[in-house]
């Protein structure tokens, strides 16, 4: 005898061939993915679904296209639904878990804090050496600028001491020379002119018509020596 599958399978097979609506649908339905219940928690572990459902395409490429167009149960796809929901409360669970709790993160604020102490005790000692050595800068600095204004008066004293001297050496060398003349008995008068009176003498003396310019760098009048009237 016939196998009463085979007859249910044929059977099928043969109202589907007649009703070519009923054929597509069951083959629209066949492609669709199921939506999850609104609520649940597989929206939001989408990896999971597709990789799930990619193993479920590739088991029913395997399986048999008769049975396949078969309507599943609606028990069998809730409890596909129920099982990606609970294995994404375990993740959740275990997320929540590895959260850091109270406890640690008082100790790590406490440990931030005591860095940040640290820190700022080492900022705070670094400025009062800065301030020190700048207060040093300053009192050198002071100190540098009194001896310099020390140092200018001393160089303007020398440079005046300095003149004076060189115009005295100046008139030493002058009245020291070994072709210097001296003439007695010229009367002193006031503005008087030595050098045009030395003129004349010197032409009266040597006989000359005036042709000739005599140059003379010097004339002036001696000191009287001492104990002389």
């Amino acid at each position: 005898p016939p196998d009463p599958g085979t007859i249910r399978r044929h059977r099928r097979n043969t109202n589907e061939m007649g009703n070519p609506k009923r054929q597509t649908q069951v083959q629209g339905q066949q492609g669709r993915t199921p939506i999850p219940k609104s609520g649940s928690l597989t929206r939001y572990f989408k990896d999971n679904i597709d990789q799930e459902m990619e193993a479920a395409t590739s088991k029913m490429a395997d399986a048999d296209p008769i049975e396949e167009m078969q309507p599943q149960s609606p028990h069998m796809s809730d409890y596909s639904l129920k099982s990606l929901d609970n294995s994404g409360d375990l993740d959740i669970k275990e997320m929540l878990r590895n959260l850091p709790s109270k406890a640690d993160l008082q100790t790590m604020m406490g440990k931030l804090e005591a860095t940040l102490h640290t820190k700022l005790a080492e900022m705070g000692t670094e400025i009062q050496q800065m301030n020190l050595k700048v207060t040093d800068l300053e009192e050198e600095k002071d100190v540098m600028q009194a001896q310099i204004l020390n140092i200018s008066s001393t160089l303007e004293s020398h440079i005046h001491f300095m003149s004076a001297t060189q115009r005295h050496i100046d008139d030493l060398d002058n009245r020291g020379r070994r072709n210097n003349l001296r003439i007695r008995g010229i009367p002193e008068a006031q503005n008087e002119d030595l050098t045009a009176i030395l003129t004349e003498l010197f032409t009266l003396v040597i006989g000359d018509s005036g042709t000739s310019q005599m140059l003379i760098d010097r004339a002036h009048r001696s000191l009287r020596p001492k104990g002389l009237p």
